[in-house]
């Protein structure tokens, strides 16, 4: 791409990354409150439901492939893993939104 070629799309897409630039800084700083809220929450788990919950819905590992980590069956983790989400959401929105 030459560099009149980039100047022009540059051009086509202008007004598309102004408005993007507009409601950046909303974006943002409602994202920094979300994790906030997360981090808060997760601060109240016990260390394993913290990791339940972070191998499962972070890092998106199957609950059956975690039986050997957690020394556990798939049962047990996939329970625990909805207990503690449970948990979570209670922290996060309180008790009368579950």
């Amino acid at each position: 791409m030459n560099l009149t070629e980039k100047v022009e799309r540059d051009l086509n897409e202008f007004k598309i990354i102004e408005k993007s630039l507009d409601i950046l800084p909303k974006v943002l700083k409602e994202n920094l409150n979300r994790v906030k809220t997360i981090k808060e929450a997760m601060e109240n788990l016990t260390e394993y439901e913290r990791n339940i919950l972070k191998r499962i819905c972070i890092d998106k590992i199957p609950p059956k492939s975690l039986e050997k980590e957690f020394g556990c069956t798939f049962k047990k983790i996939y329970l625990d893993k909805n207990k503690a989400l449970n948990k979570l959401i209670k922290l996060m929105y309180g008790t009368d939104n579950i």
